[in-house]
């Protein structure tokens, strides 16, 4: 899971649909998906492109801000536990 205190953009738990999204993605599929800033969290979304490995154990997602590239990767498993633990809220 990644480190809070190291990104800048979040995966949009709050829409079910992006969550949807991500949980019926197949190995080695690329997603469009929302992202939201971490520092502005009722900000507005953003689509970017996720993408589930290929042997289907992780889930990464990049954001190109003014500053850098962030890239974040998510053990398969710690993302569903996310969206579950969202989706109970």
């Amino acid at each position: 899971m990644p480190d809070p205190s190291e990104v800048s953009y979040v995966i949009d738990f709050r829409n079910t649909l992006n969550c949807a999204r991500i949980e019926s993605a197949k190995p080695g599929q690329r997603i469009s998906l929302l992202v939201r800033s971490e520092k502005l969290p009722n900000g507005a979304s953003i689509e970017v492109t996720g993408t589930r490995s290929p042997d289907g154990s992780s889930f990464t997602i990049a954001v190109m801000t003014e500053e850098c590239l962030d890239e974040q990767s998510w053990a398969w498993s710690d993302l569903n536990t996310a969206i579950e633990l969202h989706r109970g809220k």
